[in-house]
């Protein structure tokens, strides 16, 4: 197998804090948090987790906090990220409607699963990753602000597939 340069791994939690007005967020933890308050519709997860996912990329460079030119293209880091979760999402809103699994989701029900037992597991998750998100400083991290790869493929069937969350 050919390594690319990005082998870190990702995690990715699903996070509920109405307090917050983020949709996501890449921590120094080298987590993606997706804010399920905040997430809209399927697309809006998509675009989200596309969005994050440039931002762990990035991250890859050691360099990309203590290179003085790394300043200069945070912008750009920030542009591409937003075309990247676009594009990102697009692709799967295509790929789901091309290849048999209907349209996106056009809400989000923050469905934590269909029985008793399913929905008292994701809870604790979600209170986890909560206490998880809480002690990330912000400050160092990269976020997706907007309220209005694998893994992605992952979350994705996760939450389109049979309803439940992400776990992280």
């Amino acid at each position: 197998m050919v390594e690319l340069g990005y082998t870190q791994a990702v995690d990715i939690k699903l996070i509920a804090d109405s307090q917050d007005n983020r949709k996501g967020h890449y921590g120094e933890d080298n987590n993606i948090y997706l804010n399920d308050t905040n997430l809209n519709n399927t697309k809006d997860l998509a675009t989200t987790l596309g969005h994050e996912t440039s931002h762990a990329i990035d991250n890859q460079d050691p360099s990309i906090n203590t290179n003085p030119q790394n300043n200069t293209s945070k912008a750009d880091n920030e542009i591409y990220a937003q075309n990247y979760g676009d594009d990102f999402s697009d692709y799967v809103e295509f790929a789901s409607e091309n290849y048999g699994d209907g349209s996106l989701a056009d809400t989000n029900n923050n469905n934590l699963g269909n029985t008793p037992a399913e929905i008292q597991r994701n809870q604790k998750l979600v209170d986890n990753n909560n206490q998880d998100y809480a002690k990330v400083d912000k400050s160092k991290g990269e976020d997706f602000l907007f309220i209005t790869a694998t893994a992605a493929a992952a979350a994705y069937a996760a939450f389109v597939g049979d309803g439940d969350p992400v776990d992280g």
